[in-house]
């Protein structure tokens, strides 16, 4: 799906060393790293996959906790972290967060509208709100058999 939707470069972490194949494709780490996992160990690798001086995004709501050797992993690289999540978005801009949760949404659905941003092929299910018990329950067992759902509301 990431090569469908633009990426040009992709890494199944199931396959290959994903910390090396990020570092090779990015000659030292990346500038930003997303992580974006249900799986909270992942954020370990997201802080080795970042170039030095580089940041790593925490967004979503991965549950859990995870162990960080804080001088190797953060201190020693000088990273950044942000974590983000939408629900605390302000409702007002400020002087350091100036996206608001109706910026953010104007923004995808222009993006989308001017077919600037592919959405179709994400969405593996498009069903009636009526179904939405069963959705659910299929969402909570884990990331098989979906990728993203679609309630019909009419």
């Amino acid at each position: 799906m990431a090569r469908v939707s633009g990426a040009t470069a992709t890494v199944n972490a199931r396959e290959t060393d994903a910390i090396g194949a990020v570092h090779d494709l990015t000659n030292g780490g990346a500038r930003v790293v997303f992580m974006a996992a249900r799986e909270p160990s992942v954020m370990s690798n997201s802080l080795k996959s970042a170039a030095k001086g580089g940041t790593v995004c925490l967004t979503g709501s991965p549950p859990g906790t995870v162990e960080l050797n804080l001088q190797e992993e953060i201190l020693r690289h000088e990273l950044n972290l942000i974590g983000n999540y939408q629900k605390d978005y302000p409702v007002t801009p400020y002087h350091r967060f100036q996206w608001t949760r109706s910026a953010n949404r104007s923004y995808i659905l222009n993006m989308i509208a001017k077919g600037r941003l592919k959405v179709d092929h994400l969405i593996s299910h498009d069903v009636s709100y009526t179904r939405a018990s069963e959705i659910y329950s299929m969402i909570s067992k884990g990331p098989e058999g979906w990728l993203g759902v679609l309630f019909d509301w009419t």
